[in-house]
């Protein structure tokens, strides 16, 4: 009788121990995802700051200038305003630097100074 009240104590540790580890699981499990929107964020921040940057840079280079860049994203550009499309939302920066037009781009994008102004448009 008493080897089987050890075999009921241990039972009921190992239930405890396996149920520990699982709520450890699912607040590991939420982190990683926290993680990974997190990283989506960033990316599209990095994105629309290198974009502004670019923008930025071709207008300031004067008249003739071409930059081409690769943004696996969508892109809106109006007037001082970006928008970059990432999770059903959009990321917002400004820039400076006078565009063209209004323009939603993606994929691979080529930036020329025309007549002082920044022309946009998908290569």
């Amino acid at each position: 009788m008493k080897k089987a009240q050890i075999s009921v104590e241990f039972l009921m540790i190992l239930g405890v121990i396996f149920f520990i580890f699982l709520l450890l699981m699912v607040f590991y499990l939420d982190i990683r995802i926290d993680l990974k929107k997190l990283e989506s964020t960033a990316s599209a921040r990095s994105d629309c700051f290198k974009l502004a940057d670019l923008i930025y840079q071709t207008a300031s280079s004067g008249e003739g200038s071409l930059v081409q860049v690769k943004i696996d994203r969508n892109i809106t550009v109006q007037n001082q305003t970006i928008f970059i499309g990432y999770d059903k939302t959009d990321l917002i920066c400004k820039h400076l630097g006078k565009i063209a037009s209004d323009v939603a781009v993606n994929g691979s994008i080529i930036l020329r100074n025309v007549n002082n102004t920044v022309l946009i448009q998908n290569a």
